[in-house]
């Protein structure tokens, strides 16, 4: 399930709370690295306390975790007009949207710094598992009624996000990266012809 659908959930004070964390994150990691962020400097940005931090959060690991998968899943939407449909069109925002996301993080970390592996590991975890989490609802909506495949949805949906996370990962690592169009279109091009079974056909304007 992704994360719009069970904001609905949660009550309208800890949503707040919660928001009032991420904005104050969200400031400092545009101002200094992930390193140099504590609880403490978190909780004087947001105005809040320590307690009410940790009555959320475990950690700033975990509220890393959940303002990836928060953002990600707010670009996603401004991408797409209608995320519940498998269409190539709407893969290629994915894989866009994914790819530029990620980008933004490459480096991110100053090299060589305490945990430098673990923040972009935790950032990447949070990528491919909300990709794969949409491609599996994706998968899903496909397998009903007559129209069953060879694969399940669940293995669908891991090869594939991981073929789009990792090939993007790899992508981040060259000297000259591709633009992300540039980058679906061939990834599109090689992932087409199997895909074509599970596709809904687009629809005309």
């Amino acid at each position: 399930m992704l994360l719009k659908d069970n904001e609905t959930k949660v009550d309208p004070r800890t949503r707040r709370t919660r928001q009032m964390l991420h904005a104050a994150f969200r400031d400092l990691m545009r101002e200094q690295d992930f390193q140099s962020i504590s609880v403490q400097k978190i909780t004087e940005r947001a105005g809040l306390n320590r307690a009410t931090f940790y009555a959320h959060y475990v950690d700033k690991y975990a509220l890393l975790a959940e303002s990836v998968r928060e953002d990600l899943q707010t670009l996603l939407e401004q991408q797409m007009p209608d995320m519940r449909a498998f269409t190539l069109g709407n893969l290629r925002l994915l894989i866009i949207t994914a790819y530029e996301f990620m980008g933004r993080f490459s480096g991110k970390c100053a090299p060589g710094a305490a945990g430098d592996h673990a923040e972009q590991m935790l950032i990447g975890v949070q990528v491919q598992q909300h990709i794969y989490e949409m491609l599996k609802d994706w998968f899903e909506r496909e397998q009903t009624g007559e129209r069953r495949h060879a694969i399940s949805t669940e293995h669908g949906a891991l090869a594939l996000s991981w073929t789009i996370f990792g090939t993007a990962s790899q992508s981040m690592m060259v000297a000259h990266k591709p633009a992300s169009r540039e980058f679906a279109d061939e990834l599109l091009a090689f992932l087409r012809p199997a895909l074509s079974e599970y596709l809904s056909p687009e629809v005309e304007d």
